[in-house]
């Protein structure tokens, strides 16, 4: 639990005055939509603070990416020894917040959607809309006819607790609830995953769906928890590496959140290297051209935005947190997957993907390791979770900072100020 500090106290109550007199000073403006996002607003920050501060609030870690970039394969190798317990979700219909959590026994904690929410959801399916979350919402009616999804079931329970006895059962029952053919996967808003292992003490690891879900209330429950992630690693295909939805989510959605820290990790960096190796005269070569290449990209991109965001009035704390993904971090969960075994152990992906490293000779355990990488992600996720009083502390000290900036950005995004205002408006200042 994070104690708040005397000036921390007086920051958030100067602040939460400020937005009670801007609110208040709007009311006269209440049937326009900026009055309403200032109210809203106001709201959210109070909700912030009292779960920020709240009694025995674990380090939220976020695992951030497009659909596709590798989040389930990256989680199950760095929590669960590669075995596959998070399916993997393939389309965006299946996209379900996953939290992954210390208990004293496996369990599941499902959240279900409301009536109310399915029928929602069944409208926009049944609409005239070509919108991604009428695809999505057609999509996700369509899957639950076709698995028989026991709605109403669904519907009068809205919470279930499910024990599991053995690990195997793990990945069978996620499956039910949040695989791409899961007979409950349509109904769910999210889920919590309780697994005895001692290093998820304190810390809750969460994968997240993305922001174009087809219900409003899950993609307002992802929106709310980018709100309280204190760190994030943000997975891109290193084969295509920082494209334009990636760079959105790195310049539009994250800055403002109040995140502490932030790695950007190029996922799948095994098809890389197979596209580049006839270009190379060895692996090594291979890894080494390819690693600059990208972070070259990364450099470019990363000061591209830092200069928009900055422009845009964003505070230093957050340029920070950006300025870091200079240095991605390159992996290949397959790989990591193929140190160890034997050749006569390997998947059928596995064994392709070892030949098609090997057109300069076959990859050494060195080599594999390099691309792997994985050494370095756990390293660096155990550094993160081991400074995560110190992490907590920081962001306790920005909390008001980041949303001063994202207020600012609010009014003079949505021109939601009038053009007078009392005095007693003005932005306070943090001492």
């Amino acid at each position: 639990m994070v104690r708040k500090t005397e000036r921390q106290q007086r920051q958030i109550e100067g602040f939460s005055a400020y937005l009670g007199k801007l609110s208040e000073a709007m009311r006269k403006y209440q049937n326009q939509p900026a009055a309403r996002r200032v109210e809203e607003f106001r709201r959210q920050f109070a909700e912030k603070v009292n779960d920020f501060f709240r009694e025995n609030r674990k380090l939220e870690v976020a695992v951030i990416g497009q659909v596709k970039a590798g989040k389930s394969s990256f989680l199950n190798t760095l929590l669960f020894d590669g075995n596959p317990v998070l399916p993997s979700a393939c389309t965006p219909k299946t996209s379900v917040l996953t939290r992954i959590e210390y208990g004293e026994q496996n369990r599941l904690l499902v959240d279900y959607l409301s009536a109310e929410e399915w029928e929602s959801l069944n409208k926009l399916a049944h609409s005239q809309l070509a919108t991604p979350q009428a695809r999505a919402a057609r999509d996700t009616v369509g899957l639950a006819q076709s698995v028989n999804t026991p709605l109403e079931r669904c519907f009068s329970l809205r919470h279930e607790i499910l024990d599991l006895e053995q690990n195997a059962e793990l990945s069978k029952r996620l499956n039910d609830y949040i695989g791409e053919d899961g007979v409950y996967t349509p109904a769910v808003k999210s889920l919590t995953l309780q697994v005895k292992a001692e290093g998820l003490k304190g810390i809750s690891v969460v994968d997240t769906p993305g922001l174009n879900d087809p219900l409003y209330s899950r993609t307002e429950k992802t929106r709310r928890y980018l709100e309280s992630c204190d760190v994030a690693f943000l997975l891109s295909r290193s084969s295509c590496f920082l494209d334009a939805s990636d760079l959105k989510l790195l310049a539009l959605q994250l800055p403002h959140k109040g995140i502490k820290s932030l790695v950007l990790v190029g996922s799948q960096f095994d098809s890389v290297l197979i596209d580049a190796l006839p270009d190379f005269n060895s692996l090594e070569e291979a890894i080494d051209a390819s690693a600059a290449e990208l972070c070259a990209h990364a450099r470019m991109a990363v000061e591209q935005s830092v200069r928009a965001l900055r422009r845009e009035g964003y505070p230093p704390v957050a340029l920070e947190v950006i300025e870091h993904c200079e240095k991605p971090v390159f992996v290949s969960a397959l790989v990591e997957g193929m140190l160890g075994k034997s050749a006569g152990e390997y998947t059928e992906q596995e064994t392709l993907v070892l030949r098609q490293l090997g057109c300069h000779g076959a990859p050494t355990e060195e080599q594999l390791r390099r691309i792997s990488n994985f050494g370095e992600i756990r390293d660096l996720f155990d550094r993160l979770t081991l400074q995560k009083d110190a992490l907590m502390q920081q962001k306790a000290e920005a909390l008001v900072v980041f949303a001063q900036s994202e207020l600012k950005l609010l009014l003079s995004g949505h021109g939601a100020v009038p053009r007078k205002l009392p005095k007693s408006t003005a932005a306070p200042t943090c001492a």
